[in-house]
């Protein structure tokens, strides 16, 4: 009934999740590192895998793209636009969170297996759309390296078959073209993303209902790419992970439902200032490490929430007509409500109220200017949105309101990174891309200056084409556009590779290191056995005896499921010595790790 996963007994179905996706990171690692020993690290290692935002069911051992990320062996990282909205029109949105890849120190690699005609046969694989006239093949191709240009990934134009998808001249021109582009893209400089979109790959082992996996990822991934704004896609773990985040100002959180401690901390310290927006979807903060702590989600939201009372019914009244965040929402379709339960709602404070559910009437929508009563460097604002509905027009509005660039205001697919402007339009007529003061637009397809000097890039447009240029001050652009190809293309030297990482990753723990003492003895019961590797209360420390044949201690404190465990051969000394200490006088001591349930 619910959309995640919540009862404790469920917890087995969430772990098998997490198994199967660290079982296949960790034999992909094996076999990287494999390639590395054999070749003496000549050869270079890629990975297709991290569909995290294509495949919905979580079982689909793809939750584990943060961990091989961290793999030193592991190169590049490969994967297919979207097969359900990759014709002339459509965003062909990339499966994984791209800019995690540049991030982590690794290289996206898009296999771009579109279909054509030119072959005159008839494949097997009906999932994968024929792009059926060459100028959608050429649109395509271009949204495909404006995303590249973007995103600082690459590019392989693939045939599947072999049955001659490629083969004509004009496509291998092109395919020049946007090669030299992408030389050039290197020699630019990389900017940072104004928006910056999180999904938690560990949060989708808890999920249930498969409607939630379409509402807070998928339609917010496509609403984002429609926004008109600079954006980059992240893994939620890169906060705990990386020593060097990019500074964005609007923060989109679709999915942050475990919140481990590590990012918890991440967020306070990295997020909260500055005048940052965090924009929470649906829920937030509902565990912790696999244990329930709706009741810490106001550390990192600025807003507590709780669930509506039992049966309540989804469906939003808009309050505030005139706030552009409502103005940005579909009144209809939140009237209605969604379909996912249980649905949350907000205790606002000192916040402002946009929006209250039609039932019960409790806060659904709210923003709260956070530590207002601090110098401008600590305030933030946090936006909290109960109903799992969002438009391009409501990251646009959020967009603005923290300080954010927008370049496009029409839907149209847009990959912006100065100096890469790419729009890939979802229909014909009069575009209006908005610059900073004095910029010029060089048009990369047709090379020829589209506007000099201006505030505005203007054309019209043709449905589903592809539009890409160089903007920026015109001295700059003639600068990169004047480079020879040998110079951008010579290394000289290799250069370091930042090692931007936080040291702990080499723990590699799901879960924290505490110690013994930490624990309260009176607080322990037999709900508590699948957390510990062993119980305080059934251990003498001072002298470990074991009791009979099979080493078990088999008082009357021990439970019988304790017993149970205990099966097996005995253990002996030296066995004891592999994993602890053994003194001159023969005692012995363990380690013990153990889980810490808050």
């Amino acid at each position: 009934e619910e959309f995640v996963r919540t009862d404790r007994k469920a917890r087995r179905w969430v772990d098998y999740h997490l198994f199967l996706s660290d079982m296949i990171m960790e034999r992909i690692g094996k076999l990287a590192y494999a390639v590395k020993e054999v070749s003496e690290g000549y050869l270079l290692v890629g990975v297709s895998y991290g569909y995290t935002f294509e495949w919905s069911h979580p079982a689909n051992g793809h939750l584990a793209l943060g961990k091989l990320l961290r793999t030193p062996e592991v190169d590049f990282i490969a994967g297919p636009p979207s097969y359900k909205n990759r014709e002339a029109g459509g965003s062909a949105a990339f499966p994984c969170p791209i800019d995690s890849i540049v991030l982590n120190g690794k290289l996206y690699i898009s296999e771009e297996d579109f279909k054509t005609p030119f072959s005159g046969r008839q494949e097997p694989d009906d999932f994968n759309p024929v792009i059926n006239t060459p100028q959608a093949l050429e649109s395509v191709h271009w949204r495909g390296a404006g995303a590249a240009f973007a995103h600082q990934s690459g590019i392989a134009w693939m045939d599947l078959w072999g049955n001659g998808w490629l083969n004509t001249p004009g496509i291998w021109q092109r395919g020049a073209a946007i090669r030299e582009a992408l030389a050039r893209r290197v020699a630019a400089p990389a900017n940072t993303p104004d928006v910056a979109v999180f999904v938690d790959e560990r949060s989708l082992s808890y999920l249930v209902d498969q409607r939630a996996f379409q509402l807070l990822v998928q339609d917010v991934r496509e609403s984002v790419m429609r926004s008109g704004m600079s954006v980059g896609f992240y893994l939620l773990s890169d906060f705990a992970h990386r020593e060097q985040f990019p500074e964005s100002r609007l923060y989109v959180f679709m999915n942050a439902w475990d919140v481990r401690p590590e990012v918890r901390s991440a967020i306070k310290e990295r997020l909260q200032r500055d005048g940052k927006v965090l924009f929470w979807l649906y829920a937030a903060g509902l565990f912790d490490g696999g244990r329930e702590s709706l009741e810490r989600v106001r550390e990192i939201t600025g807003i507590a929430l709780k669930p509506q009372p039992f049966g309540s019914k989804p469906g939003t009244t808009l309050l505030q007509n005139r706030h552009p965040l409502v103005e940005a929402l579909p009144e209809k379709s939140l009237a209605q409500g969604g379909t996912l339960e249980p649905s949350y709602f907000a205790i606002p404070e000192d916040g402002i109220v946009l929006g209250e559910y039609t039932e019960t009437g409790l806060p659904s929508f709210v923003v709260r200017n956070c530590d207002s009563d601090r110098p401008v460097a600590e305030r933030w604002t946090s936006v909290f949105l109960g109903e799992p509905t969002v438009t391009p027009a409501l990251f646009r509005a959020l967009g603005q309101m923290a300080g954010a660039h927008v370049w496009s205001y029409q839907d149209d697919v847009v990959h912006v990174r100065e100096p890469f402007l790419t729009v890939h339009c979802k229909q014909g007529g009069t575009r209006t891309i908005a610059l900073p003061e004095k910029w010029s637009a060089y048009n990369l397809q047709t090379q020829e200056w589209a506007t000099v000097d201006a505030t505005h890039l203007r054309f019209n447009a043709i449905d589903g084409m592809t539009y890409t240029f160089l903007v920026g001050p015109r001295n700059d652009i003639e600068t990169l556009l004047q480079t020879p190809m040998d110079d951008l293309l010579r290394v000289d030297e290799i250069p370091a590779r930042t090692e931007n990482t936080i040291r702990l990753d080499q723990l590699n723990f799901d879960v924290s290191v505490v110690q013994l003492d930490e624990f309260m003895e009176d607080s322990w019961s037999d709900d508590f056995a699948d957390d510990l590797l062993l119980r305080p209360s059934a251990m003498d420390l001072d002298a470990p005896a074991l009791d009979d044949d099979f080493g078990r201690d088999m008082s009357p404190r021990t439970t019988s499921r304790e017993r149970g465990r205990g099966r097996g051969r005995t253990a002996s000394i030296d066995e004891f010595s592999a994993k602890g200490e053994v003194a001159e006088d023969g005692s012995m001591s363990m380690n013990v790790v153990f889980r810490k349930r808050e």
